[in-house]
């Protein structure tokens, strides 16, 4: 899917969840769990997949993962779109995959995949645990304009085209994303397990 296409599907993705707000409800999350996995379904159906498509694939164009932390445990559970010798993990459903990372209890409820359920997202302890491990881990996360915006607020995507821009934009920021790409286009980084385990 071509990223313009994929960037009007995403935004009107988050128009259709973030609009239906439950009410009168005792469950965990705002907002309606069924609409996201029907909005996923939706984008899945228009790039002419099944709605019940698998993370991987016998060989991708791109490899690609997307990384979940259950409830109780908060070790992070990755859901590849390619095969690994090892630790290989659930090739769940990616409707299943993208439920589960946004698992977040105040705005969706958890979702249960083979190994455990979704949780809220501890990503500052993922990045303590891999950011020091040079070409290995990237996180581009835009410093200023953002804190207090909410995950939901669909409406000022603007703002946030902005606040990103302005982030891009910094030398510092441009370094990191060609030294993400260059890492992306060259040999697999190699981590020893001592390296993953600190």
């Amino acid at each position: 899917m071509p990223i313009d296409l994929a960037i009007r599907h995403y935004v009107l993705f988050c128009k259709k969840i973030f609009s239906d707000v439950k009410k009168w409800s005792n469950s965990t999350g705002r907002f309606k769990a069924t609409v996201f996995e029907s909005a996923m379904e939706n984008i899945l159906q228009s790039a002419k997949f099944s709605e019940d498509v698998l993370m991987q694939e016998n060989d991708p164009p791109c490899k690609s993962f997307v990384v979940a932390f259950p409830s109780k445990n908060m070790t992070p559970r990755i859901f590849r779109t390619y095969q690994v010798g090892a630790n290989q993990g659930s090739n769940c459903k990616v409707v299943q995959a993208a439920r589960a990372t946004t698992a977040a209890p105040d705005l969706f409820k958890p979702v249960s995949i083979i190994f455990g359920s979704g949780g809220l997202n501890k990503a500052e302890e993922f990045v303590e645990n891999y950011i020091n491990i040079p070409g290995l881990f990237y996180r581009l996360s835009v410093d200023q304009g953002l804190q207090k915006m909410p995950l939901d607020d669909w409406k000022k995507l603007g703002d946030i085209e902005t606040h990103s821009k302005t982030y891009l934009g910094k030398a510092k920021v441009t370094d990191e994303v060609d030294s993400l790409v260059q890492g992306l286009y060259s040999p697999l980084q190699k981590a020893t397990l001592k390296d993953l385990c600190k």
